[in-house]
């Protein structure tokens, strides 16, 4: 009698006591506004240290050596670029840090006099991405106004990168392909160089890496504390960079339809989920913060595309600048701080994108579904980036380098394909001889 008690019990607790769970955390989170900020955080955290305690000894020794080492690089690129004469009087290199310094410094003022505004409303910032402002004001809230303070939290959140990295090629590679993704991860100068300002990237770009880490966990099994985390992540990647955000949730809503099985539920799902957009249209909040979102799109699209044989021009001139700007070949004769990005420019030229190619090749050849989770995003941000920037996006692009990262990673550990690797050599030295040539044609050196 009891066995068959038990057994009725056990699928009425399978799913009540996450649903309560879950209505407890929401009403919580609505009561104290303070969590969904927090929360965030505390999932990287233990999902981080979850996965390293489930590590051998041998895998987290590699891994202390591994966070001590970026660690310090880190720490002396971002001392020896803070000792160079800045732009502005107050000490910053690009005018994104005085935006960030100042607003984040009057947030913090208005919360020590117990003001708590919407930032988001065009009355104070007019913008969706407030995550950066807010962590800045947190600072500025409790240490009062220290930049320095400000960049060294950017070094300590970037040197979770290579961990993350670990962990991705762990689902993605082996143990030997974890391990090379982890120690580019380290030792890719571009990873130093944003960490040095008063930006937001080193935060981008950890938490776009945690929640591809959680979703591909969850594409492999559906676990509670993993939904959780997911949800999170996406909330806080919005408040980054919100095209980031949703460029990973199409790509796993992509994925379920065209890969999964059982694809009908699917795309039933995807429909629903299409459905509530529209629906949510009619709660002012919602309205507001989807039209915000199609307003930022709109607003980068450029004015000269006309037609469709100006969008492929527009298309094909960007690519080049896409994946190879700054061109680190070039100097001006005057001096500009993005110099100390050359050598991390060199080593994308000559170790990340020929092992990147010949990883997709081996990808491609296997078949491996689940880096669907890397090449959606890379085309879809690429596509987005041409089309908004022409491509010359190096900050915007140091996400996706990490994703280069996992397949240079893939190429490394593999024998073989390697006449992709020489191939890519021989493209890029013609670039590189053409763009120098035509630099001095058109007067320019």
């Amino acid at each position: 009698m009891d066995i068959k008690n038990e057994k009725k019990q056990k699928p009425w607790s399978s799913w009540a006591l996450p649903a309560l769970g879950t209505l407890a955390l929401a009403v919580l989170v609505w009561q104290v506004p303070l969590l969904r900020y927090v929360l965030p955080f505390v999932f990287l955290g233990y999902l981080l240290g979850k996965g390293v305690w489930s590590c051998g000894a041998e895998q987290r020794r590699f891994l202390l050596l591994v966070v001590i080492v970026a660690l310090v690089l880190r720490l002396l690129y971002a001392f020896m670029i803070q000792s160079l004469p800045a732009r502005s009087a107050e000490g910053f290199f690009f005018p994104d840090e005085g935006s960030y310094d100042v607003f984040s410094e009057k947030i913090a003022s208005d919360w020590h006099a117990g003001i708590f505004p919407e930032l988001w409303k065009d009355t104070y910032l007019g913008t969706l991405h407030t995550g950066y402002y807010r962590i800045l004001a947190a600072v500025y809230y409790v240490l009062g106004h220290r930049p320095t303070v400000a960049i060294l939290l950017n070094v300590l959140a970037a040197s979770l990168v290579p961990v993350l990295l670990y962990f991705l090629g762990l689902r993605l590679i082996n143990e030997q392909g974890a391990r090379w993704a982890a120690l580019l991860g380290v030792v890719h100068p571009s990873f130093w160089f944003w960490n040095a300002f008063l930006i937001k990237d080193a935060f981008h770009i950890v938490f776009f890496l945690f929640l591809l880490w959680v979703l591909l966990r969850l594409v492999e099994r559906v676990n509670y504390v993993d939904l959780l985390a997911a949800l999170g992540g996406v909330f806080f990647l919005s408040l980054l960079r919100v095209y980031s955000s949703a460029t990973l949730v199409a790509t796993l809503v992509a994925y379920l339809v065209f890969f999964a099985p059982r694809k009908r539920w699917y795309w039933i799902a995807a429909v629903g989920l299409v459905v509530l957009l529209l629906a949510g249209r009619m709660v002012f909040y919602v309205r507001s913060y989807e039209d915000q979102i199609i307003y930022s799109f709109l607003n980068m699209l450029p004015d000269e595309i006309s037609n469709h044989w100006r969008l492929a021009k527009h298309l094909v001139r960007g690519l080049p600048r896409f994946v190879l700007a700054p061109y680190a070949w070039y100097f001006s004769g005057t001096f500009d701080v993005h110099y100390f990005l050359y050598p991390g420019q060199w080593f994308l030229y000559l170790m990340i994108l020929p092992f990147a190619l010949k990883g997709c090749a081996v990808v491609f050849k296997e078949d491996r579904r689940e880096w669907f989770f890397l090449m959606f995003p890379i085309v879809v941000s690429c596509f987005v980036f041409l089309l908004a920037f022409r491509g010359s996006v190096p900050r915007q692009r140091l996400s996706l380098e990490a994703l280069f990262i996992l397949m240079a990673a893939m190429g490394v550990q593999r024998k073989g394909n390697k006449g992709v690797v020489v191939s890519w050599y021989v493209l890029f030295g013609l670039f590189v001889t053409v763009h120098i040539i035509s630099l001095f044609v058109r007067g320019i050196w």
